[in-house]
């Protein structure tokens, strides 16, 4: 096996799905158009030996070609010691990708020089290659769109398309042969679209949010004797088993408030926080956490509930800006600080400071008190901060007319790397909504026991195909349990079926 092959399974956005079968036998492999490549160069490679046909497909091909073998390069590690050679080396890597993208932009190009369709813009980007004759796993060119900085991120008529894939979804190919049910039931596959799947999980995470802010606001009274489940309610059992539920899915930092409010209640267990107790504080700095990640462009986020190219820019702008400004401000005066703190507390000592609690808790603990007036300063600093950024950002925006904005500007109204990175954490949302049959929490429980685990154990027995029964479950599973709520909540944009 070459190189590229054992990285292909590790270092690149590929996907596990049976939905590509179908093109196995009839499209080429990414590998080994990466053994002719490597074969012959960059330089030197010539494309005529992958010609496929619609051209659409081609082209698809060729552009994932190119991207992966771009990215193989970029993390090409170099071993050598000597300076000189690794100087030489990385010159040539340099190099290597410049012929790269500029290869990819006229492959581009050359597909956009007559009218093409938005059905055959769609393929280009969503059309999955196998990575191998030996693998499941498929490729598309979507996936590494958003690392193609000031090429295909940037062209106009892939954002339309990436935005209409966000609104719309992926458009569902009715066969004329087939049965009645069978072309309702994909219309009614097709009513999960990436917007309606990412306000569910939004919703669920608000609800999170509500139940937090009311336990904190209004705990149970504090028993004489604890220890008992029965002190557990609905309240409880929802904020115990929620956090589970977003757990479950793919991790990242947004996630750390979810295991502060599972890790305090699972370590209160049989009993809850109270007023108080270490875990009780844990759930306010979960609390905090989670409202500052509102702002934050990483889904899901009321963010995306907005056109993106409006509300994606200013996040990136306010967050990227503040935290390159305050971490490194903070870093600076942080020993400082911690002595001043120590040597605060060694001179109150004799004053036996401590918080004042109300003997009865019908009005809100004085912890949770405290902290939400410190999450409302921290608010407001951070909203004079922004208006800060903003007013030392305005000059280099005043001399551009919003009204007459060029719609290739409107990513970059703050700055054309702003836009990049705007762009790219659009392209990752949607890429998180754009799977098959997504189920968003708690109900992502319910794959997770009948479809995930059974598929780990098929696995373990030595099956490398996928199990078309657990298709069949996860379809059924997916149409009784999801259906149902992204039907009710598609109406709320009755223009998704206005086309």
């Amino acid at each position: 096996m070459s190189a590229h092959q054992g990285q292909l399974s590790e270092s690149t956005p590929l996907l596990v799905s049976s939905s590509g079968l179908q093109f196995r036998n009839t499209l080429p492999s990414i590998a080994e158009g990466l053994d002719s490549l490597q074969t012959q160069g960059v330089r030197n490679f010539n494309f005529a030996e992958q010609s496929l046909s619609p051209f659409a497909t081609q082209t698809a091909y060729r552009l994932l070609l190119l991207s992966q073998w771009r990215e193989i390069i970029r993390h090409n590690a170099i071993n050598t010691k000597d300076i000189w050679e690794r100087l030489d080396q990385q010159a040539r890597l340099s190099s290597d990708v410049k012929v790269l993208e500029d290869r990819i932009d006229s492959v581009w190009h050359d597909f956009i020089k007559e009218y093409r369709t938005p059905k055959e813009i769609e393929d280009i980007l969503w059309l999955q290659f196998p990575a191998d004759r030996n693998s499941h796993r498929f490729i598309r060119v979507v996936d590494y769109v958003a690392y193609l900085h000031g090429h295909l991120l940037t062209d106009d008529l892939i954002d339309i398309s990436l935005q209409r894939r966000w609104k719309y979804g992926l458009e569902a190919v009715i066969s004329s042969d087939g049965s009645l049910s069978q072309k309702m039931l994909k219309r009614y596959d097709a009513l999960g679209t990436p917007r309606v799947l990412h306000f569910l999980e939004l919703v669920g995470e608000f609800l999170l949010l509500i139940s937090l802010i009311h336990f904190l606001l209004y705990p149970p009274t504090q028993p004489i004797v604890t220890g008992y489940l029965k002190q557990l309610g609905p309240r409880e059992f929802f904020l115990i088993l929620f956090p589970i539920a977003l757990l479950a899915r793919a991790w990242s930092m947004r996630d750390l408030p979810f295991v502060l409010v599972w890790s305090s209640f699972a370590f209160s267990l049989p009993s809850v926080p109270y007023p108080g107790d270490t875990s009780f504080m844990i759930l306010h700095i979960a609390l905090f956490v989670q409202i500052m990640f509102l702002h934050c462009p990483h889904p899901p986020s009321p963010l995306y509930l907005i056109p993106c190219h409006q509300s994606l820019p200013l996040s990136i702008l306010l967050t990227h800006n503040t935290s390159r400004m305050l971490v490194p401000i903070i870093l600076f005066f942080l020993p400082v600080l911690l002595l001043a703190t120590l040597l605060l507390s060694f001179a109150l000592a004799d004053e036996g400071l401590k918080l004042s609690f109300i003997d009865t808790l019908d009005p809100s603990p004085m912890q949770t008190r405290t902290v939400f007036l410190v999450l409302f300063a921290v608010v407001t600093l951070l909203l004079l901060l922004s208006l800060f950024v903003g007013a030392a950002k305005y000059p280099s925006l005043s001399n551009i007319d919003q009204s007459v904005t060029p719609f290739d500007r409107r990513w970059n109204r703050y700055s054309r790397r702003i836009g990049l990175e705007a762009r790219g954490a659009f392209v990752h949302a949607l890429l998180r909504y754009s799977k098959p049959y997504y189920f968003p929490p708690p109900l992502n429980l319910l794959h997770l026991l009948l479809v995930r685990l059974p598929g780990a154990v098929w696995s373990l027995f030595g099956m490398k195909e996928p199990s078309p029964h657990l298709e069949a479950v996860e379809r059924i599973l997916w149409r009784i349990s999801v259906g149902p709520i992204v039907g009710a909540t598609a109406g709320i944009w009755l223009w998704n079926f206005c086309k």
